[in-house]
């Protein structure tokens, strides 16, 4: 009896029990793989929902700031959703009208000194564009964006660097900031930003209101902003109505929708 039970002790699982217990890991394997599957698929849904409503949220809210303050738009929009825009271009309210010419005082890469008459209010020319129209640095130059405006020093700091030759102090300038022209629109999956004025190609350095007329001359397009990137995943962009603008924004990422709608009032229009 005692040699029976030490041969029963030491044979072994038999075919069948490793067959089961093979079935059980391969069953418990699977189904710790369908959690961890599942898991990550639902983290990367929530990632993505997360980044498009970010997005569309930060789109929604420049669009709304520039076109509460927007004098102008140009044509107008459609009446109805169905008949709606996939782009919007109208006049800036934002930046106040200024008109100025001069010599700079002095130059470097990144920054001009305007003339000594210039505006001693910190900021004053901020968001406005400088244009080299005569002298060093025309050709190359020609516009940039005044990001940052010291009223003491009276020293304009410009979005990128001055290309070479550098203007000079003999070079003119111009910053005309009375008729600017934002336009949004789609392209793909994106949605862009420039901004333009419009002028007379007899007097290329004197930016007009969109409906100037002559009777020799067409109005003309400058690009004072090449577009710009400002948001991404959009699968549809439109605006319609009168002095209270509708825009809806439809964006898509990995699977994911999301609508996003305003109704916004122009003060100016």
């Amino acid at each position: 009896m005692k040699k029976n039970a030490n041969n029963r002790k030491n044979r072994g699982y038999t075919l069948v029990e490793t067959i089961i217990v093979i079935i059980i890991f391969a069953i418990a394997a699977g189904t710790i793989a369908s959690v961890e599957f599942y898991g990550q698929k639902l983290y990367f849904q929530q990632e993505s929902l997360g980044e498009i409503t970010q997005n569309g949220r930060v789109m929604m809210e420049r669009l709304t700031r520039e076109l509460r303050q927007a004098k102008k738009i140009p044509g107008g929009l459609p009446e109805t959703e169905s008949d709606g825009a996939s782009q919007i271009n109208f006049q800036d309210g934002h930046v106040s009208s200024i008109y100025a010419t001069s010599t700079p005082q002095g130059i470097s890469s990144t920054t001009i000194v305007l003339a000594s008459n210039s505006s001693g209010v910190t900021d004053f020319y901020k968001d406005t564009f400088i244009e080299i129209i005569s002298g060093w640095g025309n050709a190359n130059n020609k516009i940039r964006k005044i990001t940052d405006y010291d009223g003491t020093t009276k020293t304009a700091t410009i979005d990128q660097p001055w290309q070479t030759p550098f203007p000079t102090t003999a070079s003119v300038y111009k910053i005309d900031s009375s008729y600017y022209y934002i336009s949004y629109f789609s392209s793909s999956t994106e949605i862009y930003r420039k901004i333009e004025a419009y002028y007379f190609p007899s007097d290329p350095d004197n930016y007009l209101p969109y409906n100037s007329t002559s009777t020799s001359e067409t109005l003309t397009i400058k690009t004072l902003e090449e577009p710009k990137i400002i948001g991404e995943f959009v699968q549809s962009l439109k605006f319609w109505g009168d002095k209270l603008i509708n825009i809806k924004i439809n964006l898509a990422k990995n699977g994911q929708l999301i609508e996003l709608q305003n109704k916004i009032f122009g003060r100016n229009l």
